[in-house]
């Protein structure tokens, strides 16, 4: 049965005007005799006394302490969400582009290549996500659950996950908040200087919610959805007369200028997934001079990661520029981390890689038929495939090569005498075995302890979104162990992609990106271009 008499006694918060207020504790009425001596002297409380006096003090402190940090809380959400950058269009009649991005960075990097290239093709202002960043990758659902999934990766609403000690319980909410986040591209690419050279209108997005598009003055009446159910529903043709077959991976052809008709009267459209290289068929020789521009723009070319990319390259270990191998193999994730095909990937990457280097098929058999036995291993070697795409785009050879490292000595052919870095989500891994034995110099970025541990000391301006993590204590511990292991991949593949020569693994969109872009953009090559 419940006793006012003893609620009363009992500490508790009441709200006064919306601010939450501490009321002060009632001592309980007690009519029995007072304690004392026989004269009415000093009252002596009980030992159960004291140690109910003590525990209500710690209560009501406890409570106190509460009180001030959700107030603390609430008054810093309030000032973070007031210093939102709200984005403003002078003309409310401008028509925009928006799409959903999900998967892996490079999937990510794929769609806003294609983004930006149909949005300039229509005259659209392209509605430009950040990147998402966090393990495991936002996957792919139909858009119309993709674009909640999009929504709620923001850490809008999230600020208080910044306080929440990992030694404690983690609500619900806050469990992906500390391998998930939110980076602009413009930090990391040249995109701002391929939107001010070619005419690309782009306006940043940090908000992922409806939020943004109602600043934007943007409705669902304003919007023109082409909504997929498939992540390769749709390819997009830049001219109603071009006869190339859909292929077999897509479902429906899209004409871009039967599309600019359908959403002509709308300020908004929504696209779902444009992932996949071939996701666009240009023949305008134009946009496909827009759409190379577009991917050289994507060079990782932040200034500080750029540092310690050269560092390492110029470490004792590499030698310096042009001085040394690399092979970027993806082995921890998806089909890649099968075994067979792991086994059947680093095969062709070694092969293909010694082939680069000068040796002749019967050099390298016999050099990997004495590392590997007869068994286990294949009898003959892989077939030699020409890269139709990358022979477009020439490039002259590197210059000679001289190494008299002590470690070289020991190599099985005198063209293997260079140091190899590996790129790769498993360093050591025994799969990798071949090359330790045929490359005596062989180096991970494990190896560059001091360059890796720099870029705990970067700061990167995170989607306003994440902005408060930045401040005190709490943003600091976000921006140490976190983007270590976020942006370690890049740095990997900038000191493979600064390399003599690379290799990358079949398949792989990140490391066709290296062998494509990065690779040639550092080495001032035209890239690839496929699609």
């Amino acid at each position: 049965m419940f006793n006012r008499t003893h609620a009363q006694a009992s500490p508790s918060v009441t709200l006064e005007r919306g601010i939450p207020r501490l009321r002060p504790v009632r001592p309980p009425r007690y009519n029995g005799p007072l304690r004392g001596d026989r004269y009415g002297g000093n009252i002596v409380p009980t030992d159960a006394e004291r140690k109910t006096a003590a525990i209500l003090a710690a209560l009501a402190f406890a409570i106190l302490i509460a009180v001030c940090f959700a107030l603390y809380l609430l008054n810093r959400s309030s000032r973070v969400l007031e210093h939102e950058p709200v984005p403003r269009s002078r003309d409310y009649s401008e028509k925009y582009l928006s799409y959903l991005p999900h998967s892996g960075f490079h999937n990510q990097r794929i769609a806003l290549e294609n983004a930006l290239v149909i949005s300039h093709i229509l005259n659209r202002t392209l509605l430009m996500p950040p990147i998402l960043l966090g393990h495991p990758p936002l996957r792919y659902r139909p858009s119309v659950n993709l674009q909640v999934d999009v929504a709620l990766s923001s850490k809008v609403g999230l600020e208080h996950c910044v306080f929440v000690s990992k030694a404690m319980y983690i609500p619900d909410e806050c469990t992906d908040f500390w391998t998930r986040t939110h980076v602009p591209w413009e930090w990391l690419t040249e995109l701002p200087s391929l939107a001010q050279k070619h005419g690309i209108k782009i306006l940043l997005r940090s908000d992922l919610t409806d939020m943004f598009l109602l600043s934007l003055r943007l409705t669902p009446s304003q919007t023109y959805f082409l909504n997929d159910t498939s992540a390769y529903e749709f390819r997009f043709f830049d001219s109603q007369t071009d006869d190339k077959p859909l292929g077999a991976r897509y479902k429906e052809r899209i004409n871009l200028p039967t599309l600019a008709s359908l959403s002509r009267g709308h300020r908004l459209l929504q696209l779902g997934s444009l992932f996949g290289t071939t996701r666009i068929r240009l023949s305008d020789p134009a946009n496909i001079e827009l759409r190379g521009n577009v991917r050289r723009a994507m060079v990782y070319a932040n200034p500080d990661l750029l540092r310690i990319a050269d560092s390492v390259r110029d470490s004792r270990e590499l030698g310096g520029d042009w001085r040394y191998a690399a092979a970027h193999l993806r082995l921890g994730d998806g089909i890649f981390a099968d075994a067979e095909t792991r086994r059947r990937n680093v095969r062709l990457v070694w092969w293909k890689l010694v082939r680069e280097l000068g040796l002749s098929d019967e050099d390298a058999a016999k050099i990997e038929l004495r590392i590997g036995g007869r068994r286990g291993i294949y009898r003959h070697p892989p077939p030699r495939v020409r890269d139709a795409a990358a022979s477009r785009a020439p490039h002259p050879p590197p210059p000679a090569l001289n190494r008299t490292d002590d470690c070289l000595r020991s190599a099985l052919h005198p063209l293997l005498r260079i140091p190899l870095f590996i790129a790769t989500d498993k360093p050591g891994h025994q799969v990798l075995s071949i090359f330790g034995h045929t490359f005596p110099c062989l180096y991970y970025l494990h190896h560059f302890r001091s360059e890796v541990a720099r870029l705990s000391e970067l700061s990167v301006p995170w989607a306003s979104d994440s902005r408060m993590s930045l401040d005190g204590d709490a943003g600091r511990s976000l921006v140490s162990d976190p983007l270590v292991s976020l942006l370690s991949p890049f740095l990997d593949a900038m000191v493979a992609a600064k390399a003599r020569v690379v290799v990358g693994t079949p398949g792989s969109t990140l490391s066709r990106f290296v062998e494509d872009v990065l690779w040639r953009a550092y080495h001032n090559w035209n890239i690839v271009q496929r699609g």
